[in-house]
């Protein structure tokens, strides 16, 4: 049953991701594109996919296990060029427990962008029985983020359907969004900001020192220096003369989102 709500969930991301304008795949290393770990618990087996298309620098979906327990993490980072917020989605399916999710149109420059009026209007259609509460860090969210525990398959039914209503949404808005650089300077700070805040979760650390020793949990989550950043997740080589241009460079931001693992046990240490 877990695994089955990870994959449809799945299912309704790609068939989002499909219709994205342009789509490319990224070329993950191989260290990061699969990853399997044998622990205490269970084999861990962590895959990572990438893409990237006209107006998102990035279009990431993260699928992992662990004994009984399924997660799957979808971060969408948008182009700092293009006036798009952030699209993000984590559920984590146990055996015997339930189910947490959350998933958010997150803002890098405020709440004006015209997506925000249609997304107020699905916020209020959809309710959960056992909402959960956003960490400290978690300004980052919008208000119109929805993290709850999913008890059964109703619940588990309408998360799916905010999910698929928000990508409708996000594609749309990525279709419409043109090249802008009025406020790309502050779209690319909200990135940092955005990374700088989840990787506030320190509970997040014990996790991975746990199952990956606390050299590993320490070396994936560097600093975010603009100059001096060990680009995890097949980041490209940085220019800091043009840090987000990609006309003639095709070169990225020098951003990292939280890495693979890390941000995909905020929902279980959260909720569960």
């Amino acid at each position: 049953m877990a695994r089955e709500i990870i994959n449809d969930l799945a299912d309704i991301i790609r068939d989002h991701q499909d219709t994205l304008p342009n789509l490319e795949e990224l070329d993950v290393k191989d260290k990061f594109k699969e990853v399997y770990k044998e622990t205490e618990d269970g084999n861990l087996v962590i895959e990572n996919d990438m893409h990237m298309c006209t107006g998102l620098r990035k279009v990431h979906m993260e699928i992992a296990s662990l004994g009984p327990l399924d997660i799957l993490h979808c971060i969408w980072y948008p182009d700092p060029e293009f006036d798009l917020p952030i699209f993000g989605a984590d559920i984590g399916a146990i055996l015997m427990f339930g189910t947490a999710a959350i998933t958010d149109i997150s803002p890098v420059d405020g709440l004006d962008h015209p997506i925000y009026e249609d997304i107020e209007r699905i916020n209020e259609y959809y309710s959960f029985k056992h909402n959960r509460e956003i960490p400290t860090w978690g300004t980052i969210f919008s208000p119109y983020s929805k993290f709850a525990r999913l008890d059964d398959s109703e619940e588990i039914g309408k998360f799916s359907d905010v999910v698929n209503e928000y990508l409708d949404l996000f594609v749309g808005a990525v279709w419409k969004s043109t090249m802008n650089y009025n406020r790309a300077d502050e779209r690319y700070e909200g990135q940092i900001n955005y990374c700088e805040k989840q990787k506030k979760n320190d509970k997040t650390r014990k996790i991975l020192e746990k199952y990956f020793g606390e050299k590993y949990a320490f070396s994936i989550t560097p600093s975010l220096s603009l100059t001096n950043l060990e680009l995890l997740e097949n980041e490209s080589k940085i220019n800091t003369s043009k840090p987000f241009s990609r006309r003639a460079t095709q070169e990225w931001l020098p951003i990292n989102p939280v890495p693979p693992v890390t941000r995909i046990f905020f929902i279980i240490v959260k909720t569960f």
